[in-house]
């Protein structure tokens, strides 16, 4: 239950972590976005979408109030409408932001995201607005799979910890038991003696406290 307990613990810190994160970049780059957006200079949202994706190892997108992806930093998406139910959400005004991470497998993360091998992605919306008010989304596509590794590659670390400590106390349970129950089977073995007519038995006396002075009394009993 403890390492459960823990690990869950140290999942969620991350997640929470990352959210923050994200969530402050994707914000900074809608204010960003916004002016150049609504003037529609293209050349200069480009370069601030490519030079941003690439410092964040992501990508990003800018789809207008009709859902159509009209910037991506991976010139893949661009004329289509979005699928992505983070950005419909802002679209759709369910607040400013939005942000949620899956478990999509690796075609939809790979297609998505760009890394072949990652099987985690998450997505953050923000709405960019201008001087008339909201004019779309900034979608950022984070890739999580590096922190999804390292928070199993923590994880495990932790249930090795607490399988260890748990062998460990069983282990002193075991000697203790054995310490403490030694002595009370060898006199119960003297008394069964003496039962059988051995009248000559007697019980070792060891240790200190209560079991030694049972041994004493025993032994001044058989006397």
């Amino acid at each position: 239950f403890a390492a459960t307990q823990m690990t869950g613990l140290v999942s969620q810190y991350l997640m929470e972590q990352r959210t923050r994160e994200d969530t402050q970049a994707a914000e900074n780059l809608a204010a960003a976005a916004g002016p150049l957006f609504e003037r529609a200079d293209g050349e200069s949202l480009n370069q601030l979408l490519t030079e941003s994706a690439n410092s964040l190892n992501g990508r990003l997108m800018v789809i207008d109030r009709d859902g159509k992806i009209q910037f991506d930093s991976m010139n893949a998406f661009c004329g289509q409408r979005t699928e992505v139910n983070e950005a419909i959400r802002v679209l759709n005004g369910d607040g400013l932001e939005a942000y949620g991470m899956y478990h999509s497998g690796r075609e939809t993360a790979a297609r998505m995201s760009g890394e072949s091998e990652a099987e985690y992605i998450a997505y953050c919306a923000r709405e960019i607005s201008g001087s008339t008010g909201s004019l779309g989304v900034l979608l950022y596509v984070s890739r999580i799979q590096a922190m999804m590794d390292s928070q199993h590659t923590v994880q495990m670390q932790l249930w090795r910890v607490f399988a260890v400590v748990m062998l460990g106390a069983l282990g002193m349970a075991l000697v203790l038991s054995r310490v403490v129950t030694n002595p009370i089977v060898s006199l119960s073995r003297t008394m069964r003696q003496m039962g059988k007519g051995d009248l000559s038995v007697r019980a070792r006396v060891r240790g200190s406290g209560e079991l030694r002075e049972l041994a004493e009394s025993y032994n001044s009993m058989a006397d």
